[in-house]
């Protein structure tokens, strides 16, 4: 198995923020910002959740998780750390010059309680649509990571709702909701209640990647009902709820799956990725079988004959499910999604460019010297700005062939 060096993808991707030296390919100025996807290339993940205030400024909220930063002990027998949040305002990721900027810096105090601190400011963005880049520093270690968010300050915006954490009374950072779980819409316009309309879920499955055709989602009404502005409500089955004003027709849409979501803790739901992996009769047969637990586990000693990599392999495939549901998810699971699909089976992208309606993944294999690039559009959807389609292309064959076969020879798949 080749190795490979991910390490000098974040050193470029900070070293050009810095110098505002930004490369531009395909017409974006972000340089390669392999880590957005790739978790091990950066040990600090912040969320950042924005909500539109009515007098005109935004509300930026942040969610960080403590063990991440590096606290110091100080004179007073204190553990101090300490971030600093830059951010930048862009008309377009397309466009070099930088529309407003500042900085902050938070301080935080280690304690035996907390795992997590959720801060706030405000900002006003220059425009009513723009991009807000994030780059948060620990300064206690220098590591660094880089978030970005659309920014949409025009009627019927999705950051005009705020969902909320009944039970702690904090903003949801997810793009899904726990059923069972109970939770408040704040809303900056004047609105006694919302109708929520529920979709019944979306069951479609990425086509693959060379597929002629792609997966298309029709929302089928299963119900309605009402839900007063800043009142706990819960939500009790799985499926696609759109919150509407009906004064102005602004809504936005949350969705609901598992009580254990984005987890695949069960055999049930740990067999359907597998269709990634598995032939129309491989999947048939291993669903007949009455133990669902043994077929999972004898389909993956079928790779490999040895427990340990087996296990290895179950491992990491899992690992890029939970990943996908996490990053991906939009009116269906993440592993579901076009991009979800490309990164169970291949990884994270080695070379990533975002624009403001695509993003590019690239797949280089150095010692070959060839590469393979995948390039999603933002879809124009009414229920979730986080859905993404594939340019499909025949040529994608060799490549999705070849990466399904080694993983059912029990090896790791790397470009």
């Amino acid at each position: 198995m080749k190795k490979k060096s991910f390490s000098i993808f974040l050193t470029l991707v900070f070293v050009a923020f810095f110098s505002l030296k930004l490369s531009c390919q395909n017409k974006t100025n972000l340089p390669n910002i392999a880590s957005f996807y790739n978790p091990s290339l950066t040990t600090l993940h912040p969320k950042y959740k924005l909500h539109n205030k009515a007098e005109g400024t935004s509300t930026v909220y942040s969610y960080i998780y403590l063990p991440e930063l590096n606290f110091v002990r100080l004179g007073n027998n204190t553990f101090e750390g300490k971030i600093e949040i830059k951010y930048l305002f862009y008309e377009s990721l397309e466009s070099t010059y930088i529309l407003d900027s500042a900085s902050k810096t938070v301080v935080f105090q280690k304690t035996n309680i907390k795992e997590s601190v959720i801060t706030y400011f405000d900002v006003k963005p220059p425009v009513s649509k723009c991009k807000l880049i994030i780059i948060t520093k620990d300064l206690y270690n220098s590591k660094k990571s880089l978030n970005i968010i659309d920014i949409d300050k025009e009627n019927n915006s999705e950051q005009n709702f705020l969902l909320m954490d009944s039970e702690t009374f904090k903003p949801v950072f997810t793009e899904y909701v726990v059923p069972n779980r109970p939770y408040k819409i704040k809303y900056n316009k004047d609105c006694d209640s919302f109708l929520v309309s529920k979709f019944l879920p979306d069951t479609t499955l990425a086509a693959s990647p060379f597929s002629a055709i792609n997966s298309n989602y029709t929302p089928k009404l299963d119900s309605q009902f009402y839900v007063k502005k800043l009142t706990d409500f819960t939500i009790t089955k799985s499926g696609i709820y759109s919150f509407e004003n009906t004064l102005n027709n602004e809504n936005f849409t949350i969705v609901c799956f598992t009580d254990q979501f984005p987890l695949m803790t069960s055999a049930d739901e740990m067999i359907p990725p597998l269709k990634y992996l598995c032939t129309s009769k491989e999947y048939k047969d291993i669903n007949v079988q009455i133990n669902k637990k043994l077929a999972l586990d004898n389909f993956w000693l079928s790779t490999n004959k040895e427990p340990a990599i087996a296990k290895s392999l179950i491992k990491i495939y899992y690992n890029r499910v939970l990943y996908t549901n996490t990053k991906f998810t939009s009116t269906r699971e993440g592993w579901k999604t076009d991009r979800g699909m490309i990164y169970i089976i291949f990884g994270p992208p080695e070379v990533l460019h975002i624009g403001d309606n695509y993003e590019e993944w690239i797949y280089v294999d150095g010692y070959a010297g060839k590469e393979v690039i995948f390039t999603f559009d933002r879809k124009q959807n009414d229920y979730t700005s986080n859905d993404y389609v594939l340019r499909r292309n025949i040529s994608f064959n060799y490549y999705w062939k070849d990466a399904v076969s080694t993983w059912k020879k029990g090896n790791l798949y790397v470009f």
